[in-house]
Parts: structure tokens; C-alpha cells; sequence
């Protein structure tokens, strides 16, 4: 069909509807009967999907098992879009296409449109963007009552040529516009804070760092000393032994003075007495 969802409306679960010309029944959009999509598989037309006529009106009716991964407790605020396609058995996807001019088998897309709308309508044909939707229906907790016709013309004219994107339901306003403007400048000051803190940050390091090298020039400055003063201690230490064997020494030679003088002296009385006993005679 050619719709983009909003991210926020992402669908979880896609019931496509269509004719059911064909036995076996087979989904859509490679066949053409009536599927649902689910989150993780599918479920084609059958006991517990079934799709009926009741006069102009088109009747599906799901089996409330098949919802086992919704909430269907809180149904009242899901979002439920409801596209009306022309279905074409032999076309892509088995929807018919658009052209800018009347055919059998295309949808005639600037039957209504101003000079304006056939230019948008013109370029969305050629880049393939053009939305192939006849109708849409909206029921969300934003839009309790639906949408209104222009509501529903300005979401399917939200195709975007310069980036050839198609319409996206909803589009994006220019409220959510500025909301998100307010979020890009929220987040660019916390980006600037956080530039802010790491610069703090290196600057602290970048002192730490510097501290750090300062710290490591007075261990070596220690150090350097501390070799020093270990190689005086040696001297020392060898200075020490050295004066107290000199000491040492100096005594030794002392008491041997000592004992020499004593014994030198004893023996003189002696010789002075027998020489004057030899005199006498």
C-alpha cells in the first residue's frame, strides 16, 4: 500500500482481507485470501478467521485466542488502522496501481487534484512512493474519534520526494517536530556537559601525571642519596677497623715497652754490685 508507520506504531498484528478466489486458500499478498499476521507466525482464513459480506458491509471475525500476544485486556488504548486498498488478482501484491490518467486497470489518482496535488502525485508515481490507499480509518487513545477527512488527505500527501520516502501514518507534525527539537538541544547539553567533564577529567589526570613524575624524581633523589650515604657508612665501617687495630697495636707496643724497661732496669743493680766486689779484692 505504500504506508510507513510511525515507530511508535509499529504493528504487531496485520489482518489483511481480501476476495478468496482460489482453493487451497492461501494469503495474502501471494495469495488471495484473508491472513493474519502475527508477532512470530501467521493464521490464513479458517475456523478461527473468518470473513464474510453483510450487505455493503465487509465482516471479519478473529477468534479472541489468536491475540495471545497482545494485551487484549487493554484494547481500548491499542492502535487500530484500517486501509482500503482495490484489490487487483494479478497486480503486485495483489493491490491495483495508480496512474495519472484514467484506465481499466489503474486507480485515476488526479481525478480531483489541483495543478499542485498532480505535481506531488506526478513525482511520488516516479519514484514508486505514491501512496494506493482509497480510504483509511483511525482509532487511537490520540484520535478517540477518528480522523477527519483532511486529517486523512494530509496524512497521505506526507510522501516526502527529496528523500522518497512514502507517507508515514501518522505523519510526523510540526509539534513532534518541535518536541524532537527540544530533545536534539537536551541532548546536545548534556553532550556539551560531558565534554566538559572529560576535559576536567584529562586536566586532572594530566596533573596527577605530573605529580606522579615529581614524586618519582624525589623517590630517585632519595634513592641516589641513600647510596650515598651507604657507600660513606662502608667507608666508615672500613675507617673504624682500620683505627682500632692501629689502637691496638699502639698498646700491644706499649705494654711491651713497658715489660722491656722493667726488665732492663732489674738487671742493672746487679752488674753495679760485682763490680765493686772485684774492686775490693
Amino acid at each position: 500500500m505504500n504506508l510507513n508507520f510511525d515507530p511508535t506504531w509499529a504493528w504487531h498484528y496485520a489482518l489483511l482481507i481480501g476476495p478468496c478466489w482460489e482453493t487451497p486458500p492461501q494469503p495474502l499478498p501471494t495469495g488471495q485470501c484473508a491472513v493474519l499476521y502475527r508477532p512470530f507466525d501467521e493464521v490464513v482464513q479458517g475456523d478461527k478467521l473468518k470473513v464474510s459480506v453483510d450487505g455493503n458491509a465487509i465482516v471479519a471475525t478473529v477468534d479472541r485466542g489468536l491475540f495471545e500476544y497482545g494485551d487484549v485486556g487493554n484494547i481500548k488504548n491499542w492502535r487500530i488502522v484500517v486501509a482500503v486498498a482495490s484489490h487487483d488478482g494479478f497486480g503486485p501484491l495483489k493491490i491495483r496501481g495508480v496512474g495519472l490518467s484514467k484506465g481499466d486497470w489503474n486507480i485515476w489518482a488526479t481525478a480531483t487534484a489541483t495543478d499542485a496535488q498532480k505535481t506531488l502525485i506526478a513525482n511520488a508515481i516516479k519514484f514508486g512512493i505514491e501512496p494506493r490507499v482509497l480510504d483509511i480509518a483511525v482509532y487511537a487513545p490520540e484520535y478517540p474519534n477518528g480522523i477527519t477527512a483532511d486529517q486523512q488527505y494530509a496524512w497521505l500527501s506526507s510522501v516526502d520526494i527529496d528523500a522518497k520516502m512514502p507517507a508515514t501514518i501518522p505523519p510526523i507534525t510540526s509539534q513532534v517536530v518541535a518536541q524532537l527539537k527540544a530533545q536534539l538541544s537536551s541532548v546536545t547539553q548534556e553532550r556539551d556537559s560531558l565534554k566538559s567533564q572529560v576535559s576536567s577529567l584529562q586536566s586532572q589526570v594530566s596533573s596527577l601525571q605530573s605529580q606522579l613524575s615529581s614524586l618519582q624524581s624525589q623517590v630517585k633523589s632519595l634513592q641516589d642519596q641513600n647510596s650515598q650515604l651507604l657507600s660513606e657508612l662502608e667507608s666508615l665501617r672500613a675507617s673504624t677497623i682500620n683505627t682500632g687495630v692501629a689502637a691496638a697495636l699502639a698498646v700491644v707496643l706499649l705494654l711491651v715497652g713497658i715489660g722491656a724497661g722493667y726488665f732492663l732496669g732489674k738487671r742493672k743493680p746487679k752488674e753495679a754490685t760485682g763490680g765493686t766486689q772485684v774492686k775490693t779484692s
